[in-house]
């Protein structure tokens, strides 16, 4: 850190302020800042000049290149009694680094989650809410709105006849949290038709067992359903033909 008086002049800097500054003490002390470091007048003078006058703190994080190095200070600025200020900062490059790298990989998940052609989502379970990536919406018509991404919403799309053998799936999965579970099962969409779906999950619990949440993806198999009818009809037919003809 670094001390100014009320003429701007540094009347005391430490060893990590020279370091940064790539100055020493001497040629430091007694020199008027804007002087001493004139690329940083433009813009830190403003900020100086209003916690001076205010004798109201001021913090920010700024992004600084001293001999062609680059990082990242979170900066304090204090009044003084003596009408100057206290200059504070803190290298935070790692922390940055770290926060570039976490976007960067959120970034890339969310490409790849909204770039598949399954349904990826996450059921809080306290408070039933649901997060659906793209593709529910896509696939099923419904508009983006909380009272959509819901539990109870979704379980009333479930088709009365797969309703019950659901909650059955669903109660022994709670029994077996940790192992994962595939569930089938026909589900309305915004146009009032059903379509197949295929889910794959795994449920979440606390230390104490209370269920948290299901991770999981959801597949729209309709077409494959389809697929497989015809082909049973298919074989039938052709076994029939062939009862008929052997009759013959």
């Amino acid at each position: 850190f670094y001390m100014l008086d009320s003429d701007w002049r540094l009347v005391f800097v430490n060893d990590v302020a020279c370091n940064y500054i790539r100055k020493t003490r001497t040629e430091l002390l007694g020199q008027n800042v804007w002087e001493a470091l004139p690329n940083e007048k433009e813009r830190f003078f403003q900020t100086f000049e209003d916690v001076k006058t205010s004798k109201v703190p001021h913090s920010m994080i700024n992004l600084h290149e001293v001999a062609g190095e680059k990082f990242w200070l979170e900066i304090s600025v204090y009044p003084t009694r003596e009408n100057g200020i206290t200059v504070l900062f803190r290298d935070i490059t790692s922390i940055k680094k770290v926060e570039e790298a976490n976007l960067a990989l959120q970034d890339r998940y969310e490409a790849v989650v909204n770039n598949t052609n399954q349904i990826v989502y996450e059921w809080d379970l306290t408070s039933d809410a649901i997060s659906f990536n793209d593709v529910f919406y896509r696939l099923t018509g419904y508009p983006k709105s909380p009272q959509i991404a819901t539990g109870t919403f979704c379980f009333s799309c479930i088709h009365p006849d797969d309703a019950e053998l659901l909650k059955e799936k669903l109660n022994s999965t709670l029994a077996a949290p940790h192992k994962p579970f595939v569930l089938d099962y026909r589900f309305r969409i915004n146009n009032g038709r059903y379509r197949h779906m295929h889910t794959k999950g795994v449920l979440n619990v606390a230390n104490d067992g209370t269920p948290l949440r299901v991770l999981g993806t959801i597949e729209d198999i309709t077409d494959r359903v389809s697929l497989t009818e015809q082909l049973i009809k298919q074989k039938v037919n052709i076994q029939r033909k062939i009862s008929e003809a052997s009759i013959n």
